[in-house]
């Protein structure tokens, strides 16, 4: 709601040198990638194309999984979330460091021991130097530095402007934007620390734990060890992230704490606070701007290339493999390039839908929580619990989506009541807005200042829209305990699966972890029956399935080379039909889909 009588500034705009600096950061990324895409002869195999060959080394792949999810979303939503209803939010550093620990520790090993190319290939198994180490150095560090810049361009200008950074934080306080450790075990209040520490730490370890983006970057090294600290470091990065854009939050603020922009009509949504601030007070110093608008678009292509990396894996692998399994990996690794193209133009389409959907921040995370939170309670079903079997599994994630959506959608009907701390806009002649009347600043003052009465005229709330009132930081895990919960009972009743003829590399070593001092009989026993002890066998016989595939994918191909080159013709495919018969008895006898093909 805007006052009446208020009208928008005249906002300063870009300058040459502004676009100078956009449109370098622009050339920058993609000549990178194109070319390390084509030096040394490309990407020929999908292993080189979506795993970098698994060469990759500890620090590109650290700067990689943190660059992956601090995206746009971040350089925009978390400074106007921290300016909106204050520092709460800012406490995800410490859900950061859990999720780390259970994201390396329970989660990444069952990935890394499996080598899987596809997050999802666990999902079947368990219920029914391509680029260059430099240039992934180079275009990551690029990334991420700019990202940087952008909010410490914001934070020391704005406290040059506003007096320093203590004289920020008294004003934060005084307008009751500074809050950690509210203990109120309210689930409707948006920002608690119940909410950000056990909410959060379900919706964070659905993205870094078995999220396919993140999984095929744990992939990408050699040792899982390695793995392991990449996602150590990238949960420093990340609380250094959080931290920087709480100040540019706490820092906009200061700066508009007599004169809120949304109020004033300056602009339309929470949002569009970063930009606004940044062509305030940094518009005087060509290219600053510029450098702004590159680190959120810097955050945004690092979230794509990774979404569109890690969807064409998918795709390729869970869709595609299964049924064309005769093709060779040239053919792969195009088909997966054709899928990037297409997955990209699906995104430039929900890049617009998104427009609509609110406050971007609220809305990421609440997606992460309404489809990822059923997504980690299946990986954590099969991975934790040996007895689930596949009907459990299936009814589990029906519930969960059930549950997620149902209170996910019901949220956008009846809007949760968020009280806000105050604003003002009695202050606005110090930014010199135009045709802005003492009445009009009087009305807004007194229509905005209060943020928990009562108004008549709003409709009367039924009590299931109490229901919808709970923390969007709530939707994971309430996916993760409906998706157990349900899945455990109904593989007790269909009946569960017996964990001793599981892999047992598809299950979590939990107890290893958090028991590794009690005595080898302990272990056992909570082991729950899963054979530990066989996983080098289950090693052995991949092994060897691996090498019979080889050897039948390079029959399938000597037989296509004869094919095209005229070898097998008239007489000639009498004299080798004696081999040919022998080469499909043998593939039939390995696998019975590679002999069908082979026929």
């Amino acid at each position: 709601m805007v006052a009446e009588g208020l009208a928008p500034r005249n906002y300063p705009l870009f300058s040459a040198w502004d676009y100078v600096v956009f449109a370098i950061m622009l050339c920058i990324s993609a000549g990178i990638g194109i070319f390390y895409a084509f030096k040394g002869g490309g990407q020929k195999s999908t292993k080189e194309f979506l795993l970098a060959d698994r060469s990759m080394s500890v620090p590109p792949v650290a700067m990689s999984l943190l660059a992956s999810f601090m995206s746009a979303i971040t350089v925009l939503g978390t400074p106007a979330e921290v300016y909106t209803y204050g520092t709460m939010f800012w406490m995800f550093w410490i859900t950061y460091m859990i999720m780390v620990m259970v994201s390396a520790h329970f989660y990444l090993p069952v990935f890394f021991d499996l080598g899987v190319t596809s997050a999802y290939e666990y999902l079947e198994r368990r219920f029914s130097p391509g680029i260059r180490r430099l240039g992934s150095f180079t275009f990551i560090c690029q990334m991420v530095c700019v990202m940087l810049a952008g909010f410490l361009a914001v934070i020391i200008q704005g406290s040059i402007n506003e007096g320093g950074f203590s004289e920020i934080w008294r004003i934060a306080e005084r307008g009751q934007r500074v809050e950690f450790f509210n203990f109120d075990p309210d689930p409707r209040v948006r920002h608690s620390t119940w909410s950000v520490l056990f909410g959060g730490l379900f919706t964070w370890v659905a993205i870094f734990g078995v999220n396919q983006s993140q999984v095929q970057r744990y992939l990408s090294v050699e040792k899982k060890s390695r793995a392991q600290i990449a996602l150590y470091l990238n949960g420093f990065g990340l609380v250094v992230i959080v931290t920087l854009a709480a100040m540019c939050g706490l820092v906009m603020y200061a700066r508009y704490e007599n004169c809120d922009p949304i109020t004033a009509g300056f602009i339309q949504t929470s949002d569009q606070m970063m930009p606004f601030t940044v062509m305030e007070i940094l518009s005087y110093l060509p290219g600053i701007p510029g450098l702004f608008v590159s680190s959120v678009f810097a955050g945004a292509l690092s979230t794509m290339s990774s979404g569109l990396n890690s969807l064409s894996a998918v795709t390729l692998e869970d869709f595609v493999k299964p049924y064309k399994k005769n093709l060779t990996e040239a053919q792969y690794t195009v088909i997966t390039k054709i899928l990037v193209a297409i997955f990209g133009g699906l995104m430039m389409l929900m890049a617009w839908v998104s427009s609509y959907l609110g406050s971007v921040l609220q809305a990421a995370l609440s997606i992460f929580g309404m489809i990822g939170g059923p997504l980690l309670g299946l990986f954590t079903l099969g991975m934790f619990f040996p007895w689930a079997n596949t009907i459990g599994a299936y009814s589990g994630m029906l519930v969960g989506f059930v549950m997620t959506f149902w209170v996910g959608i019901g949220a956008q009907v009846w809007k949760p009541i968020v009280p806000k701390p105050p604003v003002s806009i009695a202050g606005c002649e110090r930014l010199n807005v135009t045709n802005v009347t003492t009445s009009a600043v009087s009305m807004a003052t007194e229509l905005f200042t209060g943020t928990t009465e009562a108004v008549s005229d709003v409709a009367e709330r039924p009590a299931l829209a109490e229901l919808y009132n709970i923390s969007y930081l709530y939707y994971s895990l309430i996916a993760v305990l409906s998706v157990l919960i349900v899945g455990l009972i109904v593989s007790f009743l269909t009946g569960a699966q017996d964990p001793a003829k599981l892999d047992p590399r598809l299950i979590s070593p939990f107890f290893d972890i958090v028991c590794c001092c009690c005595p080898g009989g302990c272990l056992r026993k909570l082991h729950c029956g899963v054979q530990h002890d066989d996983k080098d066998a289950w090693d052995q016989r991949d092994r060897e399935k691996a090498a019979e595939a080889e050897r039948d994918d390079k029959d399938r191909l000597e037989l296509a080379e004869q094919q095209q080159n005229g070898g097998i013709e008239n007489g000639g495919i009498e004299n080798g039909g004696m081999k040919l018969q022998n080469e499909v008895k043998v593939s039939y006898s390995v696998n019975d889909d590679d002999a069908l093909t082979v026929l």
